[in-house]
């Protein structure tokens, strides 16, 4: 069948850096189960893993490296984790950065070692999908193709969200906040809230937690309301969103069954970018945001902080999931390391 993904219309937006299979590949932030699958899915690669407790010495050795080739050279980096020395080198066109994450899938295979291998993976050129203000080939994806004039890949896309849903797949296994046995087995109607990552250090997405918590719970008087955090083992370094939990006698859902499980028992998802909001939409599942995820802008979501410029069309949920999923999202045999499809990953 065609390659969708490779058609003119979508490349010219798409991106306009491709992996190049010649000249080294300098990697940043990947640890050794990321080296282990990594190698697999790009065989033919010459990388250079430089460790994240690479010495500056070292690091002043790889720039200079990267500046000697930069014209054969690739920068692969998993996250945000470039080290500062390397970061001018972000405005240099003559090397190819490339921005790793897991795909949205939440299946993993083990390899032999028992390392988890990811079937999907996110590989973009210009950011990662959820650093906000930045374009990414995602955004320009969503924004640029014609969705309109493929009947063959829309009919695909409907098909990819039957068998998704049917399967429980998603962003990831996460292991919640209450049992699903504490909840009232004839309740249908809970307010999910999704929290952000919190350190100690950084209170930020405490703050955000804490205001999505309370619009949540002052939109729906009288709702049930649960609360996800994005760490099963920490509700919150906050001591007033735990005070707030604890007043307003809100689930907070915390054993090993899966948040898939549970969406059929809710009815609406607050988040301020977490990719649990994506996967509501998956399931017809209106969604507000906060935040500014990839997903939201085309008019699929009520969003919060208003319209957002760069993203200048509506899209059906058909669009959004051939966009994201089929057109973006790259999918690996784990045993084989091979390109698959999604269906084939599925």
């Amino acid at each position: 069948s065609e390659n969708v993904a490779q058609r003119p219309e979508v490349e010219a937006h798409a991106s306009s850096k491709s992996i190049s299979c010649t000249g080294k590949v300098f990697c940043f932030g990947f640890n050794h189960r990321r080296i282990s699958f990594v190698k697999k899915f790009f065989p033919v690669m010459d990388f250079v893993f430089v460790s994240t407790q690479a010495k500056a010495g070292d690091l002043i050795k790889v720039k200079n490296d990267l500046l000697s080739q930069k014209n054969t050279t690739s920068v692969w980096v998993w996250g945000t984790k470039v080290p500062d020395i390397v970061k001018p080198l972000l405005k240099n066109k003559d090397i190819n950065f490339f921005y790793f994450e897991d795909g949205f899938f939440c299946a993993n295979s083990s390899d032999v070692n028992g390392d988890m291998v990811p079937f999907s993976l996110s590989i973009d050129s210009q950011a990662n999908h959820y650093e906000n203000g930045k374009t990414t080939d995602i955004e320009n994806i969503l924004n640029y193709s014609q969705f309109f004039n493929d009947d063959l890949l829309l009919n695909r896309s409907r098909q990819l969200r039957a068998k998704m849903i049917s399967n429980n797949l998603g962003k990831g296994i996460f292991y919640c906040v209450a049992s699903d046995k504490a909840l009232a087995e004839d309740v249908k109607d809970y307010i999910l809230v999704v929290g952000q990552p919190e350190t100690k250090t950084s209170l930020k997405n405490s703050n955000e937690n804490f205001e999505l918590l309370k619009l949540a719970s002052k939109e729906n008087p009288g709702g049930r309301v649960l609360y996800k955090p994005f760490d099963a083992n920490i509700v919150s370094f906050s001591n007033d969103i735990n005070k707030y939990i604890y007043d307003n006698k809100i689930n907070v859902i915390n054993d090993d069954n899966s948040l898939y499980l549970l969406f059929d028992r809710i009815k609406h998802v607050y988040v301020v970018k977490s990719l649990v909001g994506l996967d509501a939409l998956v399931r017809g599942i209106p969604v507000t945001t906060t935040g500014c995820p990839f997903y939201a802008g085309w008019g699929l979501t009520d969003d919060r902080i208003g319209k957002i410029s760069r993203r200048s069309r509506k899209l059906t949920l058909d669009e959004l999931i051939a966009g994201t999923y089929i057109l973006y999202l790259k999918y690996f045999d784990p045993v084989t390391g091979e390109s698959i499809s999604p269906e084939m990953a599925i």
